[in-house]
Parts: structure tokens; C-alpha cells; sequence
């Protein structure tokens, strides 16, 4: 198996840690202020990050099983698996 760079979506791999954890930051420091919208907030975040794995896999599940290579993206570094995603 090779190891290549990241392209296309999957450079922005990083968004999967970042959407949900911009959502709690938001309500933690708003408070009380975002007792009107801040539920939207609270599931637009989860969701905004599923949506965002599902179009960022979407290129690997065409890719035949045999050509697979593994790829490098700066999520991965810091997981453990070291790869978000086998195309």
C-alpha cells in the first residue's frame, strides 16, 4: 500500500474536529445569550460534520479494492490509525 497526500476534500479533514468543537466553544462563551438559537447551533454542528464525511468518502467508495493507497491527511497525524480514509 502506497501513502500519498491528501486532495480534494479530504485536505479539509480537519473540519471533522472543528465543527463540533466551534459549536460547544459558541455556546459555552455565549451563555444565556444563546438560549434562543443556540439548540439549531448544537445539531447544525454534528450534522455539518457528518455531511461533510460523507462527501469527503464519497471519492474512495468508487476506487476498485486491488488500486487503494493510504492517504496522509493532518487529521491522521494525529489519530492513531494514521489514515482518515484507504483509496
Amino acid at each position: 500500500m502506497t501513502t500519498v497526500a491528501a486532495t480534494g476534500a479530504l485536505k479539509l479533514s480537519w473540519l471533522l474536529l472543528v465543527f463540533p468543537r466551534f459549536g460547544a466553544v459558541v455556546l459555552l462563551l455565549g451563555g444565556r445569550r444563546t438560549n434562543r438559537w443556540g439548540h439549531l447551533l448544537g445539531v447544525a454542528m454534528p450534522v455539518a460534520a457528518f455531511v461533510y464525511g460523507v462527501i469527503a468518502s464519497l471519492p474512495c467508495s468508487g476506487t476498485p479494492t486491488g488500486s487503494r493507497t493510504s492517504i496522509c491527511t493532518p487529521t491522521s497525524l494525529w489519530a492513531a490509525s494514521r489514515s482518515m480514509c484507504r483509496c
